[in-house]
């Protein structure tokens, strides 16, 4: 199963009777998605990244234009090298109609200009699977929108959050054999 086909579904399972609320998704060449955010009062764009451990992530420039109050949290490990990781709390962010308060935030020293380099999108900021598991939501590609909140829908799918790890698990087979993804 692809991870698009699985995300979707995934997210359609995890829906209650909720309203949802929709944004635009922006898709790039490289199958990487975005939104837009606003954080403390400041438009952005934001990559949607369901496999980060981090919640919220800014960009160092964005952070320092925020005049952020950051404090060390130790070097985080890239695939380029270690970072060295700050965190911070912002007072509001607000995204697919969605409001936070008090949100913690990781600054990572150059990370995400870093990515924005090598993938030629320029962004301010990351959502991680912490945040977005909060509620539930829906990435439907083909309508390139995101929905938070639900839809009065009967789950054919539920994820469950494994303790040991901060990200979704499934069982399945593949190729014959029982799995976890």
């Amino acid at each position: 199963m692809r991870r698009r086909t699985f995300l979707s579904a995934a997210g359609a399972a995890c829906l209650s009777g909720l309203p949802a609320q929709a944004a635009r998704l922006e898709l790039s060449a490289a199958g990487l998605i975005f939104t837009g955010i606003e954080v403390d009062g400041r438009t952005g764009r934001a990559l949607i990244d369901t496999g980060s451990v981090r919640g919220l992530q800014l960009s160092q420039s964005l952070a320092e234009s925020l005049h952020l109050a950051l404090v060390a949290a130790g070097p985080t490990q890239r695939y380029d090298g270690a970072r060295s990781a700050q965190t911070g709390r912002v007072k509001t962010l607000a995204f697919a109609g969605a409001h936070f308060t008090d949100v913690e935030t990781a600054v990572v020293a150059g990370d995400i200009e870093s990515i924005s380099r090598q993938t030629g999108e320029t962004f301010d900021a990351i959502l991680g699977w912490p945040l977005l598991s909060h509620q539930a939501f829906i990435i439907d590609y083909p309508a390139q929108d995101i929905r938070l909140g639900a839809l009065a829908a009967t789950p054919k799918l539920t994820l469950t959050l494994d303790a040991a790890k901060p990200l979704p698990v499934a069982a399945g087979r593949l190729s014959g054999v029982d799995t976890a993804f």
